[in-house]
Formats: structure tokens, C-alpha cells, sequence
């Protein structure tokens, strides 16, 4: 069409030719003082600013600056002049509009999130095991298609309908081998609970660094769930005591592990990433320096003992502990150190065990295995480590 200067006035007069709108084209408006700085309709009347331009291989590209209904002609030609200049200067408005909006995606903002946790980590800020908890439950929400949504978009209502496709979500497999798959079934409410409360620490992170100016995940992961508490009862501690005592010889640091829970109450992964460093037999204590619960937090702050919690050696503990000591690996600090020089994973297809060129540096890995063949002849299948 012919060129004029594009005036609000002008503007709103504006309708598509009616040969352009029969073939279902736009119809575009130039600017006369503008170079390239124009005003597309569609065939339906919609009207939105244009920069056309040349990128720096020579291709003729449009930029959509944005709707005629949301922003004024002025405010657009400011943008279309500040996107001339980027052309001058080598630029491409189009190629770092998509950058930019590819950086405020909910996707990249939970990668930097992660980063920053990693960082913490690096500074004794963060236990380690929180930051695989939040890269674990957060990589739900990459998996969904929330993830390519800006971060300053996301609704309240787009996290509860992530929540409901999440409670429908298969369990993920490790393994295509359909004889060591995991039963089929979705991600529990206690997942998506977690996951939920991730995200909500995601935006909380963002918050602060000024990505976002609101958390739309605030306080939504409390939907309820069931809750299991299962004690061993007078009948199945000798049970259990009595499996262990079979496997004392052939699974040693699975039965410790197991002993050393039932005699201290620490948690699963807190035994078996337990240090050496961490064990004080002259002062009778095991001092964690990962702590968790808010009681733990103000024994750290508050104190005697400023390093973490303190765990008392009884002498049944000790007895274990002075036995682990005969498990000790060279350059591994761990009290129950891996014992992967003797899997069946390092053995070839006609039994020859795999000599390992130096001693495996981290904890044992086999007590999901050994716990599971123990509470099954003990007759407890219902009862986790934890419990």
C-alpha cells in the first residue's frame, strides 16, 4: 500500500484491502519516515506493528512488534527504531527476541534455579542431598509441557491443571527390560505434593532475583495424603532379629545398617553415608553435619554441639561400628563402603569377576535389595526402612 506517516488517527482507519483479504493475506501499511516500520492487517481487521528488515546473511525478516489494540503507534515506533539501530549494528531483533524469550521460560528458570542450589552446595550452604531431591522432583515439571511457558506467565490455574496431569503420570522406568521394571501405576499424591512444594521454591528463588514478581505455587502442595506409620510389634522384632542373624555372615553391612537403624532411629540415607570423620568414639557420639528437621536446625544454631546433630553410641552400636571398621576401603571414608568389586555387575557373561583397577570410593548400594529379602522372610513386607 501506499506510504504515510502512521498517526494514531491513521491508524485506527485502517481496514484490509478486500483482493488481499479474498486470497486470506494481510494487508500492510508503510511508514513514510520510517523505513521498514509499518502496520499489518489481517483479513479479520486485527492490527499489529511491523519492523521489516535484513538480517545479516541477507534474508528479509519481520518483526511483530506488537498489537495496535495494546500499544500506541508512538511506543511502537520507538521499538522499531531501537530495532534499526540492532540491524545497523550487525543485530538480529528477531533472533534475540527468541533468545530473550527462551531465557524466561519456566524450563530455563528451573535449570538456573538448580545451578544456584549446586553453588550453595559448593559453599556448605545446602546439603547435597536436598539439591538431587529438588533436580529430581523438578524434572516432572521439565517433562511437562508447563516448562515452555514464560515464567512470569505462569498461572495459579496452569500449576493446579499441572498438578492433576501429574497425579495421572506413569511411573518412570529405568529400564526397557520388562522383567526389571517397576510395577505399573502414577505418581503418588506425597510426589506431587513434593514436586508441587519444589516449584513453589523455584518461584520463591526467582521471586528474589527479580525474574518473577509473584509465587503462583505458593502453598499448593498440601493436597492430602494417607498417611503410614507401621511399628514393629513384640511379635515381629524377634522375627526380624532372627533373619538378620542368618544373613550375619553372607550380607554383613546390609545387617549393621539395619542393626544401627533400630538402635539409633537415624534415617536410611543417614547411616549409609555415614563418615568416618563423623564418628567420635573418645566422646561416644556420631555428629551429622547434614541436618534436616527444624529441631536439628537450632541444635546447629544454638548448640553445643555447632557442627549438626548428635547421635549417642550405646555400646551395641559401638560393638557394630568397631566391626565396621575391618570394611574399611583405601581412600574411602565411608563406614559402610560400596562393595561393587564383588556385584554380579562386574562379572562377564561366563562368571569371570571383573578386577577393578582401584577400590570403589562410595557408600553401599545393595540395602533396597537386602531390606526387601529381609522384611519378606520376617514376614513384614508392609514395613519400610524408615518406619
Amino acid at each position: 500500500m501506499l506510504n504515510k506517516r502512521l498517526t494514531k488517527a491513521f491508524v485506527e482507519t485502517l481496514t484490509p484491502d478486500p483482493a488481499q483479504a479474498l486470497k486470506g493475506s494481510d494487508t500492510l501499511f508503510w511508514d513514510a519516515g520510517l523505513s521498514g516500520f509499518g502496520c499489518k492487517v489481517t483479513p479479520k481487521g486485527s492490527k499489529s506493528f511491523i519492523y521489516q528488515y535484513r538480517a545479516p546473511g541477507g534474508k528479509a525478516r519481520r518483526l511483530t512488534i506488537g498489537s495496535a489494540a495494546k500499544i500506541s503507534q508512538d511506543a511502537a515506533r520507538r521499538l522499531a527504531e531501537k530495532a534499526e539501530n540492532a540491524v545497523r549494528n550487525g543485530g538480529d531483533p528477531m533472533e534475540e527476541k527468541k533468545a530473550e524469550r527462551a531465557a524466561d521460560r519456566l524450563g530455563v528458570t528451573i535449570d538456573a534455579f538448580l545451578k544456584a542450589c549446586a553453588g550453595r552446595v559448593r559453599r556448605d550452604q545446602l546439603a547435597a542431598s536436598t539439591r538431587d531431591t529438588y533436580r529430581r522432583q523438578l524434572q516432572h515439571v521439565k517433562d511437562d509441557k508447563l516448562a515452555s511457558v514464560r515464567s512470569k506467565d505462569v498461572t495459579r490455574r496452569q500449576i493446579e491443571a499441572l498438578r492433576d496431569r501429574l497425579l495421572d503420570k506413569p511411573l518412570p522406568q529405568k529400564t526397557d527390560n520388562p522383567s526389571r521394571q517397576k510395577a505399573k501405576g502414577t505418581l503418588s499424591v506425597d510426589t506431587v505434593n513434593n514436586t508441587l512444594r519444589a516449584l513453589s521454591a523455584v518461584y520463591g528463588w526467582a521471586r528474589r532475583q527479580e525474574i518473577v514478581t509473584a509465587n503462583p505455587a505458593e502453598r499448593l502442595g498440601q493436597f492430602n495424603s494417607t498417611q503410614v506409620a507401621n511399628y514393629l510389634t513384640a511379635d515381629e522384632l524377634p522375627r526380624l532379629g532372627s533373619v538378620l542373624l542368618k544373613y550375619e555372615n553372607d550380607h554383613p553391612i546390609g545387617v549393621a545398617i539395619t542393626r544401627i537403624a533400630l538402635l539409633t532411629g537415624m534415617r536410611k540415607n543417614e547411616i549409609v553415608c555415614l563418615r568416618w570423620s563423623e564418628v567420635d568414639f573418645d566422646a561416644g557420639t556420631i555428629m551429622k553435619v547434614e541436618y534436616k528437621s527444624r529441631r536439628t536446625a537450632k541444635i546447629k544454631r544454638r548448640g553445643k554441639h555447632a557442627g549438626g546433630r548428635v547421635i549417642t553410641i550405646t555400646d551395641q552400636t559401638r560393638s557394630i561400628l568397631e566391626l565396621a571398621q575391618g570394611w574399611r576401603l583405601q581412600a574411602n571414608d565411608y563406614v559402610f563402603p560400596s562393595q561393587r568389586q564383588r556385584s554380579k555387575a562386574n562379572t562377564r557373561n561366563d562368571g569371570t569377576v571383573i578386577q577393578l583397577s582401584k577400590p570403589p570410593t562410595g557408600p553401599y548400594g545393595g540395602l533396597k535389595w537386602f531390606w526387601d529379602k529381609v522384611r519378606i522372610e520376617a514376614g513384614i513386607p508392609h514395613v519400610r526402612f524408615h518406619d
